[in-house]
């Protein structure tokens, strides 16, 4: 007994020991490491684990090469730049964007370009496989920012409605770690950080973070010498994002900005009028960085219409935010699913940012430009990464209260609360999981196209495509491109789809020609002259139509009579509608681009600034079985059947006869044409001989009549599109353009 009573004691001792030393850990630099170790480890787990469904499934994300590719289109922007600079060309000047124009560069590399080119030569690894695995490393760095700023938010508050009690420095440790932990599980930060998604996302939250963070140090400074170290790390940190978020100034400038200008209104009155002074070069920096920019107004302007659809300007146009994927308004339950995983957890943060408010008093300020931000998730899906900070800030308060509610459990309420955290991770864990098997925007059968295409195509050639096309295309082709992530203005969304969209192969080979030549310089230069006004794209445009689809002859008939010009000024006009020294063009279609909004904006009615709404149809195919009696899939509407024997197509209840149905079994086209259904609807199905890449299309009498059906599909063969051997259809297909060219014999 007296042993059993002995080993008791000294087992107790022992344990008194260790809460003890656990208390001196907690108090120490150690303990913050060893939580942020944690909560990064299983932030990365869950960003790295799909590796294993790209090694299963290697057709889809890796080229013929066995290099792999990202998951989205605009990395290539990066990487192409991040070449250059291994290479040592760096370019003032980008010719191969935006052609004919070109684009200046900035005098800066973006910095994830310069990463990318820093990783592969330390590491002496292709480009691609830096860009695909890097973003796990970087996406759990958000931990640090978020784990500080919810300790100093709470740490030694005064609790409301507690009685004098304030929260203590391991409750604000224990905060903080669950902060970071679901702040870095929010399903879109997740999918936007994991595996093969290179893009600034990847940083954006964490540098948006720190900076608030800095600047709420900066108000809480109990010194002068303090204060200027936390300004000092703010404008540094200002800088990195800046460089980081090259495209964006706007938001840096809000997101970084805004809460040091809060920070610094708040203790205004305890600066020396010598501090104010030195206060003139910071200012002066910040604005010497924002005309480094250049045009940096007109790009807050362009973001602002980019984000709500403005139409300021007067354009013609669509607001471009219905032209791009992830932008469009969004109900507010889809959204709180999506960035907790679980709409009631979402809704829970919400609540929990109200005792937050409370605890962090002031403090809380520094938050709004953050919370501003998140709010735009209603108009685009990209600003939801914003939210993730806020919704772990937020469960974090709630937790925070349950640790307070339990403080008479002492020690074990950490165990309860961990306990309730391991549930309620579940939720935001299983949505991230779910993205696991996404695959890339575009197949790498299209990307291997891409670079037989700069094997087989002029080093000058101009490839005319869509703009979601244009980063790749230039990095793995080498050519030049009209549209891409950077230059997709709405106009140029009209001018690269009108090709596509319009009946006349004459008519779409000329206008690819005439603008690849002149540009929109020469858009304007030719509304001039046939309507007075450079601007009036209405009249120009079909002005312009007629005379490219009527050629060199007919249009030179149509200026004398029709616009009066002198025949020597007529001549000189069809030499620049009809230019001789156009840059080999070529046109690159492919599966992707049957789904986008080609008809809608190719067809855009510029007098009425309207598009063909209900007055159509065009339903793209995704995915399709079929056998010797019927065919079912699935299209962007939902599920789909067809009765191949009569012909009739039904989807979601409705049916459509059809006039004939095209299957293409890679590249032998067998048709079935059902009699007296001349004016119906029309089938289109297309896939591989290893039945691996399919697409599809339903079209009526007016959509089977486009350029895109007529090529891509039926392929009709064409004087002014020259099919090249290296298609791979339905991956893509290359046709060269042979516009019509001025010759003196023409002219005679």
């Amino acid at each position: 007994m007296a042993r059993f009573l002995r080993l008791t004691l000294i087992h107790f001792a022992i344990m008194l020991d260790i809460q003890e030393s656990l208390k001196k850990i907690s108090a120490t630099r150690v303990s913050t490491v060893v939580l942020l170790l944690l909560v990064a480890l299983a932030g990365f787990y869950l960003r790295y684990d799909n590796l294993s469904t790209w090694s299963n499934s290697k057709s889809f994300y890796f080229t013929s090469s066995g290099l792999p590719i990202t998951l989205d289109a605009d990395p290539y922007y990066y990487l192409d730049i991040a070449k250059d600079l291994l290479s040592g060309r760096i370019k003032a000047f980008d010719e191969m964007r935006n052609f004919p124009t070109g684009g200046v560069r900035t005098s800066a590399a973006p910095l994830l370009s310069v990463l990318l080119a820093a990783i592969a030569f330390l590491t002496d690894q292709p480009l691609e496989w830096v860009a695909v695995l890097i973003p796990p490393f970087l996406g759990v760095l958000l931990a640090v920012p978020v784990y500080f700023l919810a300790v100093a938010l709470v740490s030694d508050a005064a609790i409301p409605f507690g009685g004098g009690r304030r929260v203590s420095l391991n409750e604000a440790k224990f905060t903080g770690a669950l902060a970071a932990l679901f702040a870095l599980l929010s399903p879109p930060l997740v999918v936007r950080s994991s595996i093969g998604w290179c893009d600034t996302d990847i940083l954006n939250v964490t540098w948006a973070v720190l900076c608030l963070w800095l600047a709420g140090e900066f108000y809480a400074a109990q010194n002068r010498r303090t204060a200027n170290r936390y300004f000092l790390a703010w404008f540094l940190a200002f800088l990195g994002f800046a460089w980081w978020w090259d495209q964006a100034v706007a938001p840096v400038v809000l997101l970084a900005g805004a809460p040091m200008f809060m920070a610094v209104l708040l203790v205004i009155n305890r600066f020396t009028k010598k501090q104010i002074l030195y206060a003139i070069p910071i200012a002066v920096i910040v604005l010497s960085l924002l005309a480094w920019q250049g045009g940096w107004w007109a790009k807050v302007q362009s973001m602002y219409a980019y984000v709500f659809g403005s139409d300021s300007g007067g354009t013609v146009f669509p607001a471009f935010e219905g032209l791009v994927d992830e932008q469009g308004d969004r109900n507010f339950m889809r959204i709180a699913k999506s960035i907790g995983g679980n709409p009631y957890l979402f809704i829970g943060s919400l609540a929990g940012l109200l005792p937050l408010s409370l605890l962090a008093r002031k403090k809380f300020l520094f938050l709004l430009p953050l919370l501003a931000l998140s709010a735009l998730s209603f108009k685009g899906m990209r600003f939801m990464i914003f939210a993730a900070p806020l919704f772990g800030l937020g469960v974090a308060a709630l937790l925070l209260i349950g640790l307070v509610l339990l403080r008479s459990l002492k020690s074990s309420r950490f165990v309860v609360v961990f306990g309730l955290t391991l549930f309620l991770v579940q939720s935001p864990i299983a949505v991230s999981q779910l993205y696991d098997s996404g695959r890339p925007v575009l197949s790498p059968r299209v990307y291997d196209g891409m670079q037989a295409i700069a094997a087989n195509t002029p080093d000058d050639s101009v490839i005319w495509s869509s703009w979601g096309h244009g980063h790749p295309l230039v990095y793995f082709a080498g050519r030049r491109t009209i549209g891409d992530g950077m230059f997709h203005s709405a106009m140029l969304d009209f001018v690269s789809k009108f090709p596509f969209a319009t009946n006349n192969l004459r008519l779409s080979a000329n206008w690819i020609q005439f603008y690849a030549t002149n540009g929109p310089q020469g858009l304007a230069k030719a509304f001039q002259t046939l309507t007075g006004d450079p601007q009036n794209w209405a009249e120009g445009v079909n002005g312009l139509k007629k005379l490219l689809a009527a050629g060199v002859a007919g249009s030179r008939e149509m200026l004398i009579k029709d616009y009066g010009l002198a025949p020597q000024a007529a001549e000189s006009f069809l030499t620049f509608l009809f230019p001789v020294t156009a840059p080999p063009i070529y046109v690159f279609m492919d599966y992707k681009l049957v789904s986008e909004n080609w008809y809608e904006m190719g067809k855009w009615n510029l007098a009425a600034k309207t598009g063909p709404k209900n007055n159509y149809t065009l339903i793209p195919i995704d995915y399709y079985i079929a056998n010797s009696y019927s065919v079912q899939g699935d299209t962007i509407l939902g599920g789909f059947s067809t009765d191949l024997q009569n012909g009739i197509f039904n989807l979601n209840g409705g049916m459509k006869k059809l006039a004939a149905i095209s299957i293409d079994q890679g590249g032998v086209i067998d048709w079935l044409r059902y009699p007296d259904r001349g004016r119906m609807h029309f089938m289109y199905l297309s896939r591989d001989k290893k039945k691996v890449l399919m697409t599809g299309l339903i079209a009526d009498l007016q959509v089977k009549d486009t350029v895109l059906v007529k090529l891509f599909f039926e392929k009709q063969p064409s004087p002014y599109f020259e099919e090249q051997k290296l298609s791979d259809p339905p991956a893509y297909m290359l046709c060269k353009v042979n516009g019509e060219k001025y010759s003196v014999a023409s002219a005679l």
